[in-house]
């Protein structure tokens, strides 16, 4: 079987949830190179799906592809350094691997690496670049840069406050199935903040 047709393969049984079949197929020998194998494999290690679970090979793996420019594989190992998943906790690890896939243009890295400078975690607290980084996360149409942004809004950090700017922003993530960003619109529902958004 040729390397394209394994993929496509391993890549159908993985969105089916047949994980043993997708380990099978991403697993084998033609594609040890390949980042998007090498992340849905180190993805399933994480989990424990169609293979025993380990933070270990996870993280392997997911340094496999971010070494080719797999920009989801780099969120990972961002989302790992930052809550000591397998690794020590390392803010500073964390934001050089979401830096990473922010610069490459990776929707989630921008919104991620925005929460490192919001709260000032393994870099200087800044709203400043906090509101660049969710700026072009949202800009992207990411739920969670939208809804990020409309509470920088909401709040007036870094930005000057407009509720009617954060409604709209929460309206967006909310309509694409945002949980928080549903709570924040029901919050200026219930506090008549924003003006009429319907």
């Amino acid at each position: 079987m040729d390397p394209s047709e394994c993929l496509e393969k391993g890549l159908t049984a993985y969105r089916r949830g047949n994980f043993k079949k997708a380990f099978a197929m991403l697993s084998t020998e033609t594609l040890i190179d390949d980042p998007t194998a090498q992340y849905l494999l180190g993805r399933m290690y994480y989990d424990g799906k169609g293979t025993r679970q380990s933070y270990e090979l996870a993280i392997h793996l997911y340094k496999g592809a971010a070494s080719k420019d797999c920009a989801a594989a780099m969120k990972s190992l961002g989302w790992m350094y930052e809550f000591g998943k397998g690794v020590p906790q390392s803010y500073e690890d964390a934001v050089r691997w979401y830096r990473r896939g922010a610069i490459l243009g990776d929707a989630s890295c921008q919104g991620y690496l925005g929460d490192m400078y919001q709260y000032g975690k393994g870099v200087g607290q800044s709203y400043y670049m906090a509101i660049i980084w969710y700026s072009l996360s949202a800009e992207q149409h990411n739920d969670y840069g939208l809804k990020k942004l409309g509470f920088m809004y909401r709040d007036g950090k870094g930005v000057e406050q407009s509720y009617e700017r954060a409604a709209d922003l929460f309206m967006m993530s909310a309509e694409q199935g945002n949980t928080d960003a549903m709570r924040g619109l029901g919050w200026m529902f219930e506090t008549g903040k924003g003006g009429p958004i319907l």
